[in-house]
């Protein structure tokens, strides 16, 4: 038998690697969404112009257009468009532009590559958690694909509420209240000896 064990270990790999080969294509067909990457070359570029186009529609969890956000909010965007716009076909991709103020965030704008098949796809985008300096951030989306290039939805943007002052650390109110108490019967006792001092 000893061998004959090192053949048959061998036939089972060979056999689980296949069996994952197979899979992988069924899995893919399935239609679960890409990973989001970066948007690629000039995908944005022009994006905030122009008006809504085709079926495209884009809501937001942070509620319509014009809202108010928080900084390090997570905004979860959903784009949806009638498949029969793309012939029946996958999107060759779908972007999600953002923009803070006047300018396209790079960092922030994300893509599917290609696109989901049935007519939807989700992304996250984060708002900054420094902030926006006072800048309104909007969010567009658009899908491209055989039949509509170019796609676009209409213009999500919101406006940001200012950071909070930073809390003073539970730890450190008692040695301060300490001080603020101490310093006070110091300054009492010194102008009651002052005080004192001119009095004689």
């Amino acid at each position: 038998m000893g061998p004959w064990r090192g053949v048959l270990a061998l036939l089972a790999a060979l056999t689980a690697g296949g069996m994952a080969l197979l899979c992988a294509p069924a899995a893919a067909a399935g239609g679960a969404a890409p990973a989001p990457g970066l948007v690629t070359g000039d995908s944005c570029n022009g994006v905030f112009h122009g008006n809504a186009l085709g079926s495209l529609v884009e809501t937001g969890s942070a509620g319509p257009s014009g809202g108010v956000v928080e900084p390090g909010q997570t905004i979860t965007v959903r784009l949806n468009w009638n498949p029969s716009d793309f012939s029946g076909s996958v999107p060759d991709k779908t972007d999600v532009c953002v923009e803070i103020g006047s300018q396209i965030s790079a960092s922030l704008s994300q893509e599917h590559k290609p696109g989901p098949p049935g007519g939807s796809d989700t992304y996250r985008v984060e708002v900054p958690a420094g902030g926006t300096g006072g800048q309104p951030i909007c969010v567009r989306g658009s899908v491209s694909g055989t039949g509509h290039d170019g796609e676009k939805s209409a213009i999500l943007c919101y406006t940001l509420l200012a950071n909070p002052a930073p809390e003073v650390p539970q730890v450190l109110l008692l040695p301060l209240t300490a001080l603020l108490v101490g310093g006070g019967a110091l300054l009492f006792a010194w102008r009651r000896r002052t005080g004192k001092r001119l009095r004689s």
